[in-house]
Order: C-alpha cells, then sequence, then structure tokens
C-alpha cells in the first residue's frame, strides 16, 4: 500500500515549498495526483487542481502564475492542452507573470506529444496515460529538480 510507495519515494528530494497546477479534468486522476505529493511532501504543499482550461487560466490569474511546475492533461473537455498554453503563454506575456516548466499527461503516445508541443520550451516531460507514479516522479526529478527548472518561489 501507500507505506510501500512512501519507502520507495525517500529518493525523490521534493522543495520544501512545493506548488503545482494540476489540470486534469478526470477527478479521479486529479485525486490520486494530489494525495502523490501530499505523499512525497508531507508539508509544505500546495497542489491546486482545475478541471478545465477556463478555470486553469483563472487560477493561473490568481495565483500570478507562481508554481513550481505544471501537469497538463492534453485533452480536456473545453480545449486542447496545446491551446490553453498558448493561452497562458499569451497571458503571461500580458501580465509578466513566470510561466512555470509543464509535463503533459495524454493518452497519446510520447512522439505524438511532443509533436503538438514542440512550439513550447516550457514542455520538459511527456507521460502516456496510463502512467506509474513512479514514472511521474523520476520526470519531475530529472527534468525539473535536477535540471535546476524548478526556482525557489
Amino acid at each position: 500500500g501507500y507505506q510501500n510507495i512512501l519507502e520507495e519515494l525517500e529518493e525523490y528530494k521534493i522543495p520544501p515549498t512545493f506548488r503545482v497546477l494540476i489540470i486534469e479534468d478526470d477527478p479521479f486522476i486529479a485525486d490520486s495526483l494530489c494525495r502523490l505529493f501530499e505523499l512525497c511532501q508531507k508539508a509544505n504543499l500546495k497542489a491546486i487542481v482545475a478541471p478545465s482550461s477556463q478555470k486553469a487560466l483563472e487560477i493561473f490569474l490568481e495565483q500570478e502564475g507562481e508554481f513550481h511546475f505544471l501537469l497538463l492533461d492534453s485533452h480536456l473537455k473545453d480545449g486542447t492542452g496545446a491551446e490553453l498554453m498558448l493561452k497562458i503563454m499569451e497571458t503571461a506575456k500580458a501580465t509578466g507573470f513566470p510561466v512555470a516548466p509543464c509535463i503533459s499527461m495524454s493518452g497519446d503516445s510520447e512522439e505524438k506529444q511532443r509533436e503538438l508541443y514542440k512550439d513550447f520550451p516550457e514542455m520538459l516531460g511527456f507521460l502516456t496515460k496510463p502512467f506509474s507514479l513512479d514514472k511521474l516522479l523520476q520526470i519531475v526529478q530529472e527534468k525539473l529538480i535536477n535540471n535546476r527548472q524548478i526556482r525557489n518561489r
């Protein structure tokens, strides 16, 4: 159960204050991701779930873009992940808010996701659903933390 997962995740050292925006319209997946970060972090975690592109933009504005990274479902009920990324980039440019690194989650292959997000250097990781929690944490560790993509916020 969760105790085994906790033991396996000890190697992933998530920053002390950790803010993630989870953009996912499936409540089960969103809840599972929140629980995972709570297990890894134990404290000082701020995971916010946006169930739609529209809500994600509202939260981005409310929080002034201050996230360590975004976890983005590529196929939302009100648009694609690429459309949302474009809106976030335009909003960031207009407001001066930072754009955090992103990880894509999709039923599409990694190659298809890379093609979809080829114009967005902020998209650093790609997960094909269903993915293991370990794979997600591996991407967070390798792409974001080790490469210093996560800034202290």
